[in-house]
């Protein structure tokens, strides 16, 4: 699994900013992952569903798959949002 979303939150906090990450639960329910939030907005404010939720499924940095729990490469990293806080992985 790649650190791209570690080492660029490690570039912006010298400029008081960070990624927003989020978690998915995924269609199994076997567990959840954390993968970066891609903004989305209505184009259609009067519509009354709310917008789709978009999450990717490989780095949008460096290109790599994202692992899926429980899949090959799953190796149990460090949560990127606690990385990147400098908070210690369960």
């Amino acid at each position: 699994m790649c650190t791209c979303m570690t080492n660029i939150n490690e570039s912006l906090k010298a400029h008081n900013t960070r990624l927003v990450t989020g978690f998915v639960l995924t269609k199994d329910r076997s567990g959840m992952d954390c993968l970066p939030v891609l903004q989305v907005e209505k184009i259609n404010a009067r519509s009354r569903r709310p917008p789709l939720m978009v999450v990717p499924t490989f780095c949008p940095f460096c290109g790599e798959k994202y692992p899926r729990q429980g899949e090959e490469g799953d190796t149990n990293l460090p949560n990127p949002v606690k990385a990147s806080l400098g908070e210690a992985a369960p």
